[in-house]
C-alpha cells in the first residue's frame, strides 16, 4: 500500500474512533492491518462493544449527539461520504439493533365503525 493511502486509512481511522469515543485516542496498529479499515478490530480497540455502547447511551441520556461531529482536523484529505460511510458502519455494529414494532390487532370500538360507515353524499351509501 503506498505511503499516502496508508495515510488517509490512518487518518479515517482516527477520524471513526473520535466519532464513537468524542476524543482523539491514541490507537495502536492493532486496528489497522495496512490495507484496510477494520471496523470490529477498532471496536475492540476502543474497549469493546458493551464499553462503547454503554458510552453512547450516556452521551444521548446527557442530551449530546452520538456519534460525535468529527472535527475539520481528522477529516482533512478525507471525504466527507468516505467517513460517513465508516462511521455508520462502526456505528451500527455498536447500536443495538431496532425492535421490531409490533402492532396487535384491535377490534374496533364505536367511534371507529361509525368512520367506517361515513361516506361522501355523492358516494350513494
Amino acid at each position: 500500500m503506498p505511503a499516502q493511502d496508508r495515510s488517509a486509512a490512518e487518518r479515517l481511522r482516527r477520524a471513526v474512533a473520535y466519532a464513537v469515543t468524542g476524543a482523539d485516542p491514541a490507537l495502536t496498529a492493532t486496528s489497522f492491518d495496512g490495507e484496510a479499515f477494520d471496523p470490529a478490530a477498532l471496536i475492540a480497540e476502543l474497549g469493546g462493544v458493551a464499553t462503547l455502547r454503554s458510552a453512547a447511551a450516556e452521551a444521548r441520556a446527557a442530551g449530546l449527539s452520538w456519534p460525535y461531529p468529527v472535527p475539520e482536523r481528522l477529516r482533512q484529505g478525507l471525504g466527507a461520504a468516505q467517513v460517513h460511510a465508516a462511521v455508520r458502519r462502526v456505528s451500527s455494529l455498536i447500536d443495538e439493533p431496532p425492535r421490531p414494532v409490533i402492532r396487535r390487532p384491535a377490534t374496533p370500538d364505536a367511534d371507529d365503525l361509525r368512520l367506517l360507515r361515513d361516506v361522501p353524499p355523492h358516494h350513494g351509501g
